[in-house]
Parts: C-alpha cells; structure tokens; sequence
C-alpha cells in the first residue's frame, strides 16, 4: 500500500472546496427541518417523513458511489459541478410545489443525486491533496461555518412560509454555490492510472472488513440526527431554541474539524479515530436518553464536535488505499447509504425506542474503534503520536 506523497496532488481553494462540499451534503443537515416541517406542515405519519428523508440521503449516496466510479481524468469536472449545482437548485425550486407525496419523494430523489455527483468530485479534489487528512479537517471547517448559518437561518425560513421556505431557501443557496463552483479546477489529475492490483485487493478487502461495523454506526447517527428535532419538541424545546442549539452543534462541527486540521497526524491515527469512535457512542446515548433541554443540548453539541473530527480522520485514512482518490470518494458516498437508512428505522421503531438503538450504537462506536485499529495496523499508517 502506497503512503507516498502524491506527485500530482490537485490544487483547489480550500474555501470553494468548503462551499461545494456544503451543498453536497446540504441534504443531511436540512432534513431534521424537512421531517418535520412534512408532519406537521403536511400531516405525514413520522414513517412516512422518515422514508422521505431515506430517499433524500440514499439518493446523495448514490449518486455519489456512480460518479466516483464513472470520473475520468478527461472528464471536466468544473463543468460537471456547475451543471449538477444548476440541476439542483431546479429540483430545489420544484420541491417547494410538489403537493403529491410520491411526487415530492421523487424530486427530493433527485435533488440527492446531484449532490452526489458534487460530493464525488469534491472528494476526488481533496484525496487527491498531498496532505488529506489536513485538507478535509480544513474543508469541513467551512462546511460546518457554512451549516452553522444554515441552521440559523433555516428555522426563520420555515416559520415564514413552511416548506416552502426551506426549499427556496437551498435553491437560492444551490445557485450562488455554483457560481462559487467556477473557481473549481477543470480537472482532477489524480484520477490517471489504473489502481494497482495490490491496492485493489488491500481496498476492497479492508473497506468491507472496516465498513460492516461502520454501517451498523451510522445507521444510527443517521437516524439520531434526522429526528433530532423531533426529540427535542417531545421534550417541549420551543422551535427558535431547537434551531439554536442545532446551529451551537454546527459550530461545535468548526471546532471539531479545525482540531483534525490541526492536529493532521500529529499524535497518529489511532489515538484520534479510536477515542473519537468511542466519544461519540456515549454523545448518542445522550441524546437518545436526554430528559430536558441541557442534557439534550450537551449532547447535540458534543455531537456537532465528535462527528465532524471523526469523519476528517475516516476519509483522511481512506485516501491512502489508493493515489487516484477514487476509493475516498466513494468511501464519503458509502457511508451515506447506512446513514439515509437511519430516518426510515427511526420512524418504523418509533420515539419510545430511541434510547435503545443508543445503546446499540455505543456498541457499534466501540466495535468500530476497536477495528479501526486493526486497519491502521494493516494499512502500515503511523499509529503512535509523532515526536
């Protein structure tokens, strides 16, 4: 397995970067809001909001996974971000006008795979750097300063005019972002040349070994986030306070990824994944079991801080199973195919059960510390703090 440094590292705006990873991911932090706004708003059952916020997030997965795959180093990948931002506002704009619920899922279904193809290039752009695990605790700082304004925003957007408001809301952000795109390099030098068959093998086995327990994570996480809104209106948390606490989570994610950028490898990549994993398996079973509004608060919080750092680290490390950066693109997109099957669990086990599924996920959280240091051990990557 190659650590090398990569002679055709890609260069690209850390900002921008920031900004197109935002939108790629915009659905994952909007549809706590959306979920809710589709029970109350449009009286759906919480099974039917959470299969909603299913499609949203499995769609990003996708499309993402598909992308990843089908990037050629021929490919303009500037165009390719600026067309499928263009696309998204569109499906963003016609959300606000689907009434039918099959329609709307559809659409949603849609806007999700343009953000797919956005987060696989801007990944692929970021693999591709001659320091990853920097560059994406630097990225994911924009992107949580970014979310942090979002979830201020998004709960004034909502009591304006409902759903309609969020989705004009992320089509107005959806357009700006891609004239942002414009600055985005027109190619990713990265993706030239086949993998090895050494690093295929070494991928393709340590990502399935890794990844199992990863899947059983973020189930989890994905189903505490989409309904965090939800648990905190059943602990009566008036809704500016709930978007309050949400946005402290986002900045919370700002600090986080500034310490992964800051640190990079500093004290190697064991210490950092393993306590991370572990930290947030407890931060779940907060929230999950929070019985008011500072217990639940501190959770979320904490949340915002561990997922972001931890998540810098996961994909920093995915970056050096293989120099075309393929691999941790579709790494960020896999993970969102367990994590958009958490809202529709969510909804089917329903609210009384959350504790529970908690608990199960500090399970999994120390399941995954416990593998992630296996892979490191395998991947020959510092594990021990550098001196």
């Amino acid at each position: 397995m190659s650590t090398e440094t990569k002679s055709s590292a890609t260069k690209a705006p850390v900002v921008i970067l920031g900004v197109t990873m935002t939108l790629a991911l915009m659905g994952t932090y909007s549809v706590p809001f959306v979920i809710g706004s589709a029970i109350d708003a449009l009286s759906w059952t919480a099974s039917a909001a959470g299969m909603l916020g299913t499609i949203e997030l499995g769609s990003i997965a996708i499309g993402g996974l598909v992308s990843s795959a089908l990037l050629r180093p021929s490919h303009n990948v500037r165009l390719i971000v600026v067309i499928a931002l263009l696309v998204g506002a569109a499906m963003q704009f016609l959300s606000a006008h689907m009434e039918h619920a099959a329609l709307l899922m559809g659409v949603r279904g849609m806007a999700g795979l343009t953000q797919g193809v956005v987060l696989s290039v801007t990944n692929t752009l970021i693999a591709t750097s001659r320091q990853p695990e920097s560059t994406y605790g630097q990225v994911f700082t924009v992107t949580s300063s970014c979310f942090a304004l979002l979830l201020f925003v998004i709960p004034y957007a909502l009591s304006y005019a409902q759903a309609i408001g969020i989705f004009y809301l992320l089509g107005a952000l959806t357009l700006l972002g891609a004239m942002a795109a414009c600055r985005l390099p027109s190619s990713c030098h990265g993706l030239s040349g086949p993998l090895a068959e050494e690093e295929k093998y070494t991928s393709l086995t340590m990502l399935t070994y890794f990844f199992v327990v990863l899947t059983v994570v973020f189930i989890i996480l994905g189903g505490t986030w989409a309904f965090s809104e939800r648990s905190a209106n059943q602990l009566n948390i008036e809704s500016a306070v709930i978007g309050l606490i949400l946005g402290c989570s986002t900045l919370a994610g700002i600090v986080g990824a500034a310490t992964a950028a800051k640190a990079g490898t500093r004290w190697g990549h064991t210490l950092p994944v393993a306590l991370g994993f572990i930290a947030l398996g407890i931060t779940v079973i907060t929230i999950t079991g929070a019985a008011g509004v500072y217990s639940y608060a501190a959770g979320i919080i904490a949340y915002g801080f561990l997922y972001m750092f931890v998540i810098s680290y996961v994909l920093g490390i995915a970056s050096h199973f293989d120099n075309s950066g393929r691999i941790a693109a579709g790494t960020n997109a896999f993970i969102l195919i367990p994590y958009s099957l958490g809202p529709v669990l969510f909804g089917y086990v329903g609210m009384s059960n959350m504790f529970a599924l908690g608990w199960w996920c500090g399970l999994a959280c120390l399941l995954a510390a416990i593998a992630a240091i296996d892979l490191l051990r395998r991947l020959n990557l510092p594990i021990s703090p550098k001196h």
